[in-house]
């Protein structure tokens, strides 16, 4: 991905990759950032959300990597972010006008996924169990509407978006990013269902940027 990342970022997007402390030393070495755009976090520095344990039958890790996407904004280091997963690949050349509507305004990702529903081999093994997840965000938001407009990842996330979540949403119910989680283990689509109720920003739909 980081390989793919410098031959074909155009706009010189900057890259903040993730990771826990204990990782820093080898992700040093084996990228020997010769890129400047490329930064390392530690994930125990940026973010005091991280959980221990796991939440159901999903590990730590996972819910981990979910709970720093979702507060990535209180870094500050952005006001809005493509969230990337490390098996992501870029196959051209790529522009600040693919994320982002305007200078201000990025792209919402959102589709139905009723190719995927139409599998029978996914409808009976996935598509049930995060359909009626899927159904629990919107409950709990207090928003319905017969189509799932969400998607499986690599959203842009707005930080306005996510603040509006955490300070409207998050606090009145006195609920964490864990507690959302355990909810749904859908990050894109807290955000994506929210944004639809709440409007905090315009919404650009786009189909996925990555495949």
């Amino acid at each position: 991905m980081v390989e793919t990342y410098c031959n074909y970022n155009i706009d010189n997007l900057p890259l903040y990759i993730i990771l826990p402390s204990a990782d820093e030393e080898e992700f040093d070495t084996l990228l020997n950032i010769r890129d400047t755009k490329i930064s390392i976090l530690a994930q125990e520095a940026i973010c005091p959300y991280l959980v221990t344990e796991s939440i159901g039958d999903i590990q730590p890790g996972y819910i981990n990597q979910e709970i720093l996407k979702l507060s990535f904004w209180e870094t500050k280091l952005c006001n809005n972010y493509f969230c990337l997963d490390s098996d992501g690949m870029f196959i051209r050349e790529f522009y600040v006008s693919d994320i982002m509507y305007d200078a201000e305004i990025p792209y919402t990702v959102l589709f139905e996924d009723n190719d995927l529903m139409a599998d029978p081999l996914y409808y009976n093994i996935f598509w049930k169990q995060r359909e009626g997840s899927l159904r629990k965000i919107q409950q709990t938001l207090g928003t319905s509407d017969k189509r799932l407009l969400t998607c499986h990842g690599f959203q842009v996330f707005s930080s306005k978006v996510l603040e509006h979540l955490k300070c409207n949403f998050m606090k009145k119910h006195n609920y964490s990013y864990k507690d959302l989680l355990a909810i749904a283990p859908y990050e894109f689509s807290w955000y994506n269902f929210y944004l639809q109720k709440e409007k905090v920003i315009p919404i650009h739909f786009c189909d996925q940027i990555f495949k």
